[in-house]
């Protein structure tokens, strides 16, 4: 139902959506085929509880397995695992996502107890994902924008940004510099992913600095 194309657009819905998922054996619980129906609505816990043992055991072969875009693989090479607290974190959930779904009759007994491991595991990931995220998408924004402000660039100077996550190289330019999606033709700087850098000898443009994954190059 999202207005624009973008398939990460509709992550929000997904909370609501597991929500639902977890009600379904409390709405059945008198009905017939309620142990099935409970079981297989199990299955999802099961499958959090095996990405989250991946994910505290071997994060960078989990994730492997998954990155096939070149992006995903440029950004990947900068990842340096999570940190003792995260994998611990990731690794508490996971044992006990096992130990609730071997309990068949029910997952938790009560629903208090239910909510507040929920929370627990919405915090565990908040903290270990919100350390990467700012590591990977978020500082090396900031810093090349930095750069791009030392080597003088005006407001009146296009900037062209080739890559994903172009609003967060907007916030990082502003106030003093908005990125603007301006010509290529008339563009001095060109900020790209390192999987996109050709574009910059392509263009007979100069690197003239790099953040983690981001390289800034200048016209002449």
């Amino acid at each position: 139902l999202s207005a624009t194309k973008l398939p990460h657009y509709s992550w929000p819905a997904w909370p609501a959506i597991c929500l639902f998922i977890a009600l379904i054996p409390a709405s059945l619980h008198q009905k017939k085929y309620a142990t099935e129906i409970r079981m297989l609505s199990g299955v999802p816990i099961l499958l959090f509880g095996i990405f989250s043992l991946s994910l505290a055991i071997a994060p960078k072969t989990l994730l492997g397995l998954f990155a096939k875009t070149p992006s995903f693989l440029g950004v990947m090479k900068y990842f340096d695992g999570f940190n003792l607290f995260e994998s611990t974190a990731f690794l508490i959930a996971a044992v006990l996502c096992f130990v609730f779904i071997a309990k068949k009759k029910t997952i938790l007994p009560r629903l208090e107890l239910c909510a507040v491991f929920s929370l627990a595991i919405a915090l565990s990931f908040s903290f270990g994902f919100a350390r990467i995220v700012k590591s990977l998408m978020v500082t090396p924004f900031y810093q090349i924008a930095e750069s791009t402000k030392k080597d003088g660039a005006s407001a009146q100077d296009c900037v062209r940004y080739s890559g994903a996550l172009s609003p967060t190289l907007s916030l990082a330019l502003a106030p003093e510099l908005l990125h603007n999606r301006c010509e290529p033709e008339t563009m001095r700087y060109l900020i790209a992913p390192v999987w996109k850098a050709k574009e910059c000898d392509e263009r007979n443009f100069k690197v003239i600095d790099q953040k983690s994954y981001l390289v800034l190059c200048k016209k002449g």
